[in-house]
């Protein structure tokens, strides 16, 4: 079965058309995109060579152009074989009942994730799988941290020609949540690219672990704490690809997928809900099982998503007043010390930040946080 050819046929329908709107006549330009593109044609050619006939080998790409759009026959069209290697096609339209299927994918063993951790159906550029992080050491802690959403491991694209094509692009799920970029090269140095597209190399450190890392240094050293003694959530579990990863793999990742059966990355963006009840209810058991008495909120995000549905109070960190203090509070019947705090971002400088929150917090640490917590 030519499973390469197929998947790199699955890829392209999936980059190239909505399944709810397509022209009848999509298989034909399939079949001409095959003959105008040389790593498509190389790999149709194999097939032919190692005796899979071309009838079988065209029903095959035409019934695997129809899964992928979930269509439904509506007739018979003719094209020239010159242009499409075919003389014939069945026409589609939209199935009324038609889903998206996901791309054909081989199996990818994610590298360097702890095995606690769940993996989604989703994956990355090159194929790594989306992992849902969660904390692995479940016993009891002093504080219990939330953030907004998972960083990925970033790699530095470097493409055949020898320049960079992605100077930091999210290749994988960090080994651990909220990691401090340690181990980067060998985390990429597992991940298979074909020679024909380049190489990766890790991306410049700022790109690797800088949460973590502002979260050691800027929040937990000042309040006298250790990782050990910190349980770590985020309301969203997992990467979230961002505007600039969108626009880098639209860019420059999918027009190479179908040439050379690569991958097609399906890293959900960041959602407009960054927690529904269910993941409120999830973050709520984590923090009974954390048996912490100090929630540490970083940025406005998990005050907005988390604690104002709790307590309508502040929805935002600007709303506490003065910065930095602990604030008593009700969540779910239980008394908390709630600690609101920036987001990593504006404590690190770390791309986009505000230097009021910056110098707030720089102060904070300096002259409160070593005196906040017993």
């Amino acid at each position: 079965m030519p499973t390469q050819l197929l998947n790199a046929v699955a890829q392209l329908v999936y980059t190239k058309y909505d399944p709810r709107n397509f022209p009848e006549d999509v298989t034909r330009e399939v079949f001409e995109h095959l003959v105008q593109t040389p790593g498509l044609m190389a790999q149709y050619q194999d097939c032919l060579l190692r005796g899979i006939g071309s009838n079988t080998l065209h029903k095959n790409i035409g019934q695997r152009v129809k899964e992928r759009l979930g269509a439904e026959s509506c007739g018979y069209g003719k094209c020239n074989p010159a242009k499409a290697l075919i003389t014939g096609y069945t026409k589609l339209r939209p199935h009324p009942k038609t889903t998206l299927p996901a791309p054909s994918q081989k199996v990818v063993t994610p590298v360097g994730v702890s095995p606690q951790q769940k993996t989604t159906s989703c994956c990355f550029p090159f194929g790594q799988p989306l992992q849902e992080l969660r904390q692995d050491d479940r016993s009891p802690k002093k504080v219990f941290v939330l953030g907004v959403y998972a960083s990925a491991v970033h790699a530095r694209w470097i493409g055949p020609d020898g320049r960079d094509a992605v100077r930091a692009l999210a290749v994988a799920s960090e080994p651990y949540i909220f990691w401090r970029g340690e181990g980067a090269d060998a985390l990429i140095s597992r991940i298979s690219i074909p020679s024909a597209a380049g190489r990766l190399v890790p991306a410049d450190p700022q790109f690797n672990g800088p949460s973590g890392s502002a979260l050691d240094e800027k929040f937990l050293r000042p309040l006298g704490l250790t990782r050990d003694q910190a349980w770590l959530s985020d309301l969203v579990p997992h990467s979230c690809a961002n505007e600039s990863q969108a626009k880098a793999i639209q860019r420059v990742y999918l027009p190479l997928a179908a040439q050379h059966g690569l991958p097609i990355p399906s890293i959900p963006s960041v959602p407009e809900e960054l927690a529904d009840a269910p993941r409120r209810a999830a973050i709520l058991e984590e923090l009974r099982e954390s048996q912490a008495s100090v929630l540490i909120l970083l940025g406005d995000q998990p005050i907005r998503w988390f604690l104002r549905f709790f307590d309508s109070r502040w929805s935002r960190l600007s709303d506490f007043g003065a910065y930095g203090r602990l604030h008593a509070t009700k969540i779910d019947g239980k008394d908390w010390q709630v600690l609101p705090l920036v987001h990593p971002r504006q404590a690190g400088r770390l791309g986009f930040s505000s230097a009021h929150w910056f110098e707030e917090h720089e102060r904070w640490a300096k002259t409160a946080a070593g005196e906040l917590l017993p």
